[in-house]
């Protein structure tokens, strides 16, 4: 689901600061550190932690925000694609 996200290698290096971001919790982001070893992995376990933990309250503008404020642009600027990866 959030795998293209994922990709990205300005968002794998800002996982961490975009989860936080996202409000996932200091014990999830440990978790995930703890258990996953790869940049790529942690940012996907980030992301479908926060929209586990968010429920319907995940929206693609919350993590359109995130982008944004990460200066990931060229992630955020592809708008349509959000709708697809959140549902």
């Amino acid at each position: 689901m959030f795998v293209k996200i994922a990709q990205h290698s300005g968002a794998m290096a800002k996982w961490k600061e975009i989860a936080e971001y996202l409000q996932v919790s200091n014990t999830d982001l440990l978790n995930i550190e703890n258990e996953y070893t790869k940049g790529r992995e942690r940012f996907l376990q980030a992301l479908e932690t926060w929209k586990t933990n968010q429920d319907v309250n995940a929206s693609p503008n919350q993590l359109l925000k995130a982008l944004k404020y990460y200066r990931l642009t060229d992630l955020a600027g592809k708008r349509s694609q959000f709708h697809i990866i959140m549902t």
